[in-house]
């Protein structure tokens, strides 16, 4: 699966600032219709993808890319949005990447109490979760600044949070680090169901993009596809 988004669809309105679907000038009614749309068909071609061979709905995607600033945090920030959308369902976006949190600002919610203070058991799970602006979507942000990279420990910790959280939610999307540049990832990749790979055209080399689904899939994650940004 591969799907592509042009660059100008980098700061879609509904994650940057206004997270309502809202009716745009008729110049860009188009276009944004069309933003939309791509995201739509990616959340069902994802969810469809993430059907296991029995038939059972699995719940989690985690979204990375080889590199930092391949678009990741917008990609898993929209896959979300459309998701609870066309779903109808809870859905909830966790923010997983401790030196570069977005998803806090990108919904305008407070950073804390999040991942962290999940992670740790200070804090209840459903506390961690903010609502936001779009409906059916809550968001878990990065949570407090204390000891972030050090409460990301093992995959076990990760995976057991994430199961308990999809007995709330429908469907889960995490934003993870970049697999080249963070151990995180791996934990997250340990984690989750299955993963969406974020590839900016022209920047990471076919070798480098296939190394990195060959790291993934030796640690036994199902890599549902791509998503082809800035082309």
């Amino acid at each position: 699966m591969k799907t592509k988004r042009k660059d100008s669809d980098a700061t879609p309105s509904q994650v940057k600032g206004t997270p309502e679907r809202r009716e745009p000038p008729p110049r860009q009614r188009r276009h944004v219709q069309d933003m939309h749309d791509r995201f739509d068909a990616l959340a069902m071609q994802v969810r469809q993808l993430l059907l296991t061979e029995s038939g059972k709905q699995s719940r989690v995607v985690g979204v990375t890319s080889c590199e930092r600033g391949e678009g990741v945090s917008t990609v898993a920030a929209n896959l979300a949005v459309s998701a609870a959308a066309i779903m109808g369902d809870r859905v909830l976006l966790v923010d997983g990447c401790t030196q570069h949190p977005a998803v806090a600002s990108q919904f305008r919610v407070a950073s804390a109490p999040g991942l962290t203070e999940a992670l740790t058991g200070k804090i209840g799970l459903e506390s961690c979760c903010h609502t936001t602006g779009v409906a059916n979507l809550s968001v878990m942000p990065i949570g407090g600044a204390a000891a972030q990279n050090e409460v990301i420990s093992d995959a076990m910790t990760l995976a057991e949070m994430l199961r308990e959280l999809s007995g709330s939610y429908t469907f889960i999307v995490v934003d993870m680090p970049p697999a080249l540049e963070s151990g995180n990832c791996c934990l997250w990749a340990g984690a989750v169901d299955g993963l969406l790979m974020v590839l900016e055209a022209g920047r990471v080399p076919a070798e480098v993009a296939q190394r990195t689904k060959l790291r993934m899939l030796n640690l036994g994650v199902k890599v549902l596809g791509a998503v082809l940004t800035k082309e």
